[in-house]
């Protein structure tokens, strides 16, 4: 739960405009990750292409949203509700357009 917790707290100050707070509390979770877990690797590149795409890296951010949702789907994994609203939100942001 460590890792789900920091990727919260990270996604809290996010929004709350922290990015270098944000992309710390990434990177703890992402430390704390197992690599062998498919649902903790969605989330470490769910995590790195919020903090891409908050600093306006639109090119890193979406290839990261490409692994995401490429993980997702070969795992069959499904997010949680509130993790699954800031996804496509995070999803829309990063889209060509």
């Amino acid at each position: 739960m460590v890792v789900v917790e920091l990727h919260n707290l990270g996604h809290v100050e996010l929004r709350r405009g922290k990015v270098d707070v944000a992309r710390r509390l990434s990177r703890e979770s992402d430390a704390a990750a197992d690599p062998n877990d498919p649902y903790d690797g969605a989330f470490t590149r769910f995590n790195q292409e919020s903090v891409a795409s908050a600093r306006g890296d639109r090119v890193c951010a979406s290839t990261l949203l490409e692994e995401t949702q490429s993980m997702l789907a070969s795992h069959n994994i499904k997010l949680a509700s509130d993790d699954q609203l800031e996804f496509d939100r995070l999803s829309k942001q990063v889209a060509p357009q």
